[in-house]
């Protein structure tokens, strides 16, 4: 959704990253051979499983895009850090985790702009397993923040004995929702590998107080709070323990209750593909009239006008057939079909805004 009210980019802007989030991450799924779990036998029964477990422990290494205060300052983005969660069942998970950068940006203003970036999220994620792999989707409300961000700039006489600037600097705290999805793999019982993209959605807030002759105002260059999305990846292991949680894995080797292509289904591919032309026209219509991309994971394509446009919708078609096809083999065949349609509402959704915006 192209756009240069910041309100909007609240919302749309975060739709776009979730549906680019879980569908380019589909692609990997495919590669790595989802859909070939188990042996080449036909399974014929299918026994419970228990490598799942009632609680989870891990951690995990993160590209951490924060920036809070300071959008166009440099930011560290390696970060590290923990999760703990309660897996309720096989397909609801309440979690938190907590991440922090090892060092703060190292750069000729660093002394500005310094500290560490941490983030602390607690929410709920949505898995599909198979017995070795799976899907999950997540939305994690929490906060984001920087140790070290001026809050007071003094400006003094350039010929009193103190510096002609004087740098105060405090925590800054932002509001932020995590929304994402991503892929997992099980090497050993109990044992889950996870990656995922995720878009993180703050509230920023970039005021400062500044003294000048005597007179202390706000200092604030733009709007002073605004939302932001940045993307975020994160690789984890994570380690079940407590007591298990029996549940029989799906039998991908089993014939499904219906072909993949079948009329319903490419039928509502049809209707996806629609909803994705509506938003691709307009977003393409609005830049040539002097809006700009906002969403970080789209603009790289949409400001390439259509062959970047034609390219981003291959990859993300090509990630939608993929996820379809996944929740097809497993057997979640109302979720297959939740996909397209889905991705249908999204599109027709943006290309209103974005025609409403021209």
């Amino acid at each position: 959704m192209a756009g240069r009210a910041p309100s909007w980019l609240s919302i749309g802007c975060t739709i776009r990253a979730l549906n680019h989030t879980g569908l380019f991450l589909a692609v990997i799924l495919a590669a790595t051979g989802l859909y070939g779990q188990g042996t080449s036998v036909p399974a014929r029964v299918s026994a419970p499983d228990t490598s799942l477990r009632r609680f989870e422990i891990g951690g995990q290494a993160s590209d951490l895009h924060s920036n809070v205060g300071c959008p166009l300052c440099p930011r560290p983005e390696f970060s590290l850090g923990a999760t703990a969660a309660w897996n309720v069942n096989q397909y609801l998970s309440v979690e938190s985790r907590f991440n922090i950068t090892p060092r703060g940006p190292s750069s000729n203003v660093s002394v500005l702009w310094g500290g560490h970036a941490s983030e602390f999220l607690l929410g709920a994620r949505g898995s599909v397993h198979g017995r070795k792999w799976g899907l999950f989707v997540e939305a994690e409300p929490g906060f984001v923040s920087w140790s070290s961000v001026p809050t007071w700039i003094t400006f003094t006489s350039a010929t009193s004995p103190s510096p002609p600037i004087v740098n105060q600097s405090g925590r800054r705290n932002s509001f932020a929702t995590e929304l994402g999805g991503g892929v997992e793999y099980s090497p050993a019982p109990r044992l889950w590998v996870r990656m995922d993209l995720a878009d993180i959605l703050d509230r920023q807030n970039i005021s400062q107080l500044a003294t000048w002759n005597g007179l202390t105002y706000q200092d604030c260059p733009g709007p002073c709070m605004f939302w932001r999305n940045q993307p975020q990846a994160t690789l984890g292991a994570y380690w079940n323990l407590g007591k298990s949680i029996a549940w029989t894995p799906p039998d991908t080797h089993r014939a499904p209750s219906h072909r993949f292509f079948d009329s319903l289904n490419i039928a509502l591919i049809t209707v996806s593909l629609l909803g994705q032309a509506s938003d691709a026209i307009t977003t393409q219509r609005f830049i040539k009239r002097g809006g700009e991309e906002q969403n970080p994971l789209s603009k790289p394509f949409i400001e390439q006008g259509w062959p970047g446009q034609i390219g981003i919708g291959i990859l993300d078609n090509a990630a939608q057939l993929s996820v379809m096809y996944a929740l097809h083999r497993m057997g979640h065949h109302r979720i297959e079909r939740i996909v397209p349609i889905g991705r249908a509402a999204i599109g027709g959704m943006q290309g209103y805004r974005n025609d409403r915006k021209e």
